[in-house]
C-alpha cells in the first residue's frame, strides 16, 4: 500500500506541469530613457559634472539590459541573473527590471530570488504587469511544492527500506507550497479575470492539493492501524506472562 502511495506521488510530479513564468517584458518604454543633458531652449548651456554622471549611468544600465536580454535569448541564465542583478543594483524601484530578473531566476533554478523580485515586481500601479508577478509567484510556489514532494518521496523510502512505517508529517511542507501558490493564482485572477493561464495553474494545484492530502490520510490510517496491531500484540504479550508465573507456581516441588 505504501509503495502504491509512492508511486502515486511520482505520477503527479510528472504529471502537474503549470504554464511557465511569462516572457520578459520590456523595460520602461523599451529602454531606461536617458536624461536630458542640454536644455533644449538655452543650446549655449553647459553639461554640468552631475548631468554627465547621469548620463553614464543611465548609458550603463541600458548596456546591462542588453546583455541580459542577449543572455536570456541565449538561455545563458546565470548570464541573465547577473546582469539584471546589477541592474536592479543601480534601478532598485524599477518594477520592470525586478520582474525580469525574476524571470531569470526562475529560469536559472533560483527560487527564493525569483520569488522576490515578483514580490517587488507585483507591487507595481501598471495592472498587467501585476497580474504577470502575482502568477509567476504561484509558479514559485508551486515549483517548491514538486520540489517538497520529491523531497517526501526520497525520505519516506528511506524509512520504507528501514522497516519503518512512512510519516506522512512529510507531506505538511508540500502542501503548505501549494496553498501558496492557490493564494498566489486567485490573487491573479482578482487582478485579471480573463487570465486563463492563471486559471488553468490554479486548477491544476487545487488537484494536487486534494491528491496530497488524500495521500497523507491514507498514510495517517496505516499508521494509525499499525499502532493499534502494535498495541494489541503488547496487550497478548502481558496477558501471556502472568500464566506462565501460575504453571510455575504449580508445578511440583
Amino acid at each position: 500500500m505504501n509503495q502504491m502511495i509512492l508511486l502515486m506521488l511520482t505520477l503527479l510530479v510528472g504529471q502537474a506541469t503549470p504554464t511557465a513564468p511569462s516572457t520578459p517584458m520590456n523595460e520602461v518604454d523599451d529602454e531606461v530613457r536617458l536624461p536630458s543633458d542640454v536644455d533644449s531652449e538655452n543650446t549655449s548651456a553647459t553639461i554640468d559634472q552631475d548631468s554627465v554622471e547621469d548620463l553614464i549611468e543611465s548609458i550603463d544600465i541600458n548596456l546591462l539590459v542588453d546583455r541580459a536580454r542577449q543572455a536570456l535569448d541565449a538561455s545563458n541564465y546565470p548570464d541573465a541573473v547577473a546582469a539584471y542583478t546589477m541592474a536592479t543594483d543601480r534601478l532598485p524601484n524599477n518594477e520592470r527590471l525586478q520582474y525580469n530578473l525574476g524571470v531569470a531566476a526562475y529560469r536559472s533554478g533560483d527560487l527564493d530570488a525569483a520569488a522576490r523580485s515578483f514580490e517587488l515586481s507585483a507591487q507595481s500601479t501598471n495592472r498587467e504587469l501585476t497580474t504577470s508577478s502575482l502568477f509567476n509567484r504561484g509558479n514559485v510556489s508551486y515549483r517548491k511544492a514538486l520540489e517538497a514532494i520529491q523531497s517526501a518521496q526520497s525520505e519516506q523510502q528511506e524509512q520504507m527500506q528501514a522497516g519503518q512505517t512512512p510519516d506522512p508529517a512529510t507531506l505538511d511542507d508540500p502542501i503548505a507550497a501549494i496553498d501558496t501558490a492557490i493564494d498566489h493564482y486567485r490573487d491573479a485572477i482578482a487582478s485579471d479575470p480573463a487570465n486563463r493561464d492563471a486559471r488553468r495553474n490554479a486548477e491544476l494545484a487545487y488537484r494536487l492539493k486534494k491528491a496530497l492530502e488524500e495521500a497523507q490520510e491514507d498514510q495517517e490510517e496505516q499508521q494509525d492501524e499499525q499502532q493499534q496491531d502494535q498495541e494489541s500484540e503488547d496487550e497478548e504479550q502481558q496477558d501471556g506472562e502472568p500464566q506462565d508465573e501460575q504453571q510455575q507456581d504449580g508445578e511440583p516441588q
